[in-house]
């Protein structure tokens, strides 16, 4: 920011010399003409003409400025580091997930009592009539 404020500081410079110019030119052309000869106001208008210029100049000063600054932010390069091979390897403890484990359950009807029971049992529940 302190490079921009260079730039800054010429249009405010530029501004104040163009006002100056320009009052003082404006003053001296109004001013009264001595035994018919008017003065010579020539040196205010130059200081007017110089001010806008270096106002000018300001402005493209602080645009480059400002655009250089903003695209020469400093990056940190990314340092890989090598591990030392002296020392044994990190010790990665394994990840472990729970699962749920899903079991299908098939209904079946007993042909003696009618009753539905677990696919899986060898006999009815209900009646203990054998299933097979």
């Amino acid at each position: 920011m302190a490079n921009v404020g260079a730039g800054i500081a010429l249009i405010v410079f530029g501004f104040m010399m163009a006002v100056f110019g320009a009052v003082t030119y404006s003053s001296c052309r109004s001013a009264p003409t001595l035994n018919g000869v008017a003065p010579d106001c020539g040196g205010f208008g130059l200081v007017t003409e110089l001010g806008i210029a270096l106002g000018v100049i300001g402005v493209v000063v602080t645009v480059i400025l400002a655009l250089l600054q903003r695209t020469s932010h400093r990056r940190t390069p990314f340092i890989q580091q090598v591990p030392d091979p002296s020392l044994p390897p990190p010790i990665i403890p394994p990840v472990v997930t729970p699962q749920a484990v899903e079991k299908e359950v098939v209904q079946v009807r007993c042909s003696f009592c009618g009753n539905l029971f677990d696919g899986t049992a060898k006999a009815c529940p209900w009646c203990g009539a054998p299933f097979g």
